[in-house]
């Protein structure tokens, strides 16, 4: 495998300062991503001999994650003993892997894409959510440690939010103007994109605050 390639071609992992005017989300562009390149990642973490081991497939964990029924998040190395390529020796064919895992990718069930509808399964609970205006959250539908929550298009407006509504969530804000926006709580982490003008004032975050394409 050449990791030479992608360099010299200008390959990269997408982001929106690399491609502001993408209409896709981060979430879409990531899918395209890793569904483009599986292949070679799976190359990356195999055996000599070509085969996955158990190790390989947890070192995939720092990119995918799995859903049991839709409903309860599931780490790969999991969510494999319930395949159809589940098997009790140590390692697993790259073929079987790739197929697996190709057959089952798709966006994060419990993200902004999916709450925003671009995704919704109505027979899906997780794609249910709450809407109050502007502010979309799956706080009351989604299993322990997937709460999100959603602010888009807040335009010239004053928001307050504090307390067990935004507690250990994943915040997204996104495509705000001209707005003053507090969330004093501990949340898990928050995403800021395309908000133009805006003063955000964040309570402890315990991963990290990503802010892109801003001004």
């Amino acid at each position: 495998l050449s990791l030479r390639a992608p360099l010299l071609s200008g390959e990269e992992w997408p982001s929106p300062e690399r491609e502001p005017k993408s209409k896709l989300s981060s979430e879409q562009n990531h899918l395209t991503c890793v569904s483009g390149h599986l292949l070679d990642i799976l190359q990356l973490v195999a055996e000599p001999g070509g085969d996955i081991s158990r190790d390989g497939i947890r070192a995939l964990e720092f990119l995918l994650l799995a859903t049991r029924d839709k409903r309860q998040l599931v780490p790969l190395s999991t969510a494999i003993q319930y395949s159809d390529i589940y098997k009790c020796s140590e390692t697993y064919t790259l073929p079987q892997v790739e197929g697996w895992i190709r057959s089952h990718l798709v966006l994060h069930p419990y993200g902004p894409h999916a709450m925003k509808g671009g995704t919704r399964d109505k027979k899906c609970s997780c794609f249910r959510s709450e809407c109050v205006g502007r502010i979309v959250t799956n706080s009351q539908l989604s299993p322990q440690g997937s709460q999100s929550t959603l602010l888009h298009g807040i335009n010239k407006q004053t928001l307050a939010k504090c307390g067990d509504e935004l507690a250990n969530n994943f915040v997204y804000i996104q495509n705000c103007k001209s707005s003053f926006i507090y969330l004093l709580a501990p949340m898990k982490c928050v995403v800021i994109e395309k908000c133009t003008s805006c003063v955000i004032v964040l309570g402890a975050v315990e991963r990290s605050v990503v802010v892109t394409s801003c001004s």
